[in-house]
């Protein structure tokens, strides 16, 4: 694939992945309302908000070896398309079971990040990796940020709105896709492909001894970040007085950093610094942001973004470079399903992170799932060099080491 094919197919996968965070960052704001709407309880809400996480962890690794097999881009075709249907199912719901049917197929046909990671590691070499896994944290970034504005606009339109405006953008979506997203795998690594079972997509993980540590890095990070997005609402509200408008702020707020972070300096970054120092940094600014939040004085919302701003430079540090080790720590026969276990794993740790930042809220105050999530920080940045030992050699240095002269 030369120069401009290869950038192209990088800024449809963007779209691809932006468009489904938009769609996400749309709905999520709209389900505890909508689900009440139609008489469900606490409960049943908690498990609609897990529902999406858990079937992403159940699908992310299928879709990944599927792609594996038979190719990327049928396997991204079918799940938006399938989205599709899952935000139509939405805006048609008549009761809290069809919502729930809608979130469960969503979670299934989103899982297709993993694919859309492997796409990237497909058409980007190994010196450009940690840039194109920028671009796809960029994405998320960009879904973040512009999703729940484009929902509160099309929340005029009713409960249904917002289902609606994202089915419509997923339908374009599907159609640029078609239209001219190439495929990246050729028939020899796809014949070469061997990993079939559960028992051996992990095994993986257990024989891949570089690639191990480091998905229990991302493990770790998104578990903080997903008690963050689910405490920081509560902890607002008491602490500064922020309604939810004003966090939406803040959340959009924090997407901007993380995209101008992943999308613009992560090459730069990486290439003078090297992977493994743009890690460790990404994980201890993460910690001191979520232990130092807490520390906010009452009604001084400033302190509190400045917190929040440290944090959210951390998430936006940490996951290019990890991805990009993670990927190059896999086989090229492999890729898509290092990235679908990875990605599997991400989404178990965003079904577990509120549940158990819940928990904490009944048991203590809002100070404690921000201290749970940041000690857990303190402890993946303490195990990044032993998590780092057998990652492939970073970037910057094994292009000093080719540039050196021969003695």
């Amino acid at each position: 694939m030369d120069a401009v094919a290869r950038k192209r197919a990088l800024m449809l996968v963007f779209l691809t992945i932006t468009i489904d965070l938009i769609g996400f960052g749309m709905i999520v704001p709209l389900l505890s309302l909508y689900a009440k709407h139609f008489g469900a309880n606490g409960r049943q809400i908690g498990f609609l908000m897990a529902a999406y996480s858990l079937m992403q962890f159940i699908c992310a690794p299928l879709w990944g070896r599927l792609s594996d097999v038979v190719g990327r881009r049928p396997v991204l075709l079918v799940s938006i398309a399938g989205n599709v249907l899952s935000l139509t199912v939405l805006a048609l719901a008549d009761s809290y079971g069809w919502i729930l049917a809608s979130r469960l197929i969503s979670g299934m046909c989103t899982a297709n990040i993993s694919v859309a990671n492997a796409y990237v590691a497909d058409i980007t070499p190994e010196k450009d990796r940690a840039r194109g896994m920028g671009i796809v944290g960029a994405a998320f970034g960009l879904g973040f940020v512009l999703g729940p504005l484009i929902g509160a606009q099309a929340s005029t339109l009713g409960y249904s709105g917002p289902g609606a405006v994202a089915a419509l953008l997923a339908v374009c979506n599907l159609i640029g896709a078609f239209l001219w997203l190439p495929e990246t795998r050729t028939a020899e690594n796809r014949e070469r492909s061997t990993v079939t079972s559960l028992r051996a997509r992990l095994d993986i993980l257990r024989r891949g001894g570089r690639a191990r540590p480091l998905v229990m890095l991302l493990f770790s990070a998104v578990f903080a970040f997903s008690m963050l997005e689910m405490a920081f609402v509560l902890f607002a509200y008491q602490r500064v007085g922020f309604d939810v408008r004003e966090c939406g702020w803040v959340f959009g707020y924090m997407g901007l950093i993380m995209v101008l972070l992943q999308g613009g300096f992560t090459r730069v970054l990486t290439r003078r610094f090297g992977e493994h120092v743009i890690l460790k940094t990404g994980l201890l600014a993460t910690a001191l942001g979520m232990v130092l939040i807490p520390w906010t004085p009452a009604g001084d919302w400033h302190v509190m973004v400045l917190f929040v701003t440290l944090f959210a430079v951390g998430q936006g540090l940490q996951g290019p470079a990890l991805n990009s080790l993670i990927s190059r720590s896999a086989d090229n026969q492999n890729q898509g399903m290092v990235m679908g276990t990875a990605q599997s794993l991400s989404a178990l740790a965003r079904c577990l992170g509120p549940m158990v930042a819940g928990f904490l809220f009944d048991m203590g105050n809002e100070n404690w799932p921000l201290w749970l999530g940041g000690g857990l920080m303190v402890l993946a940045w303490l195990a990044s060099p032993w998590a780092l030992q057998g990652a492939p050699q970073p970037m910057m240095v094994r292009e000093q080491h080719v540039d050196a002269p021969s003695v």
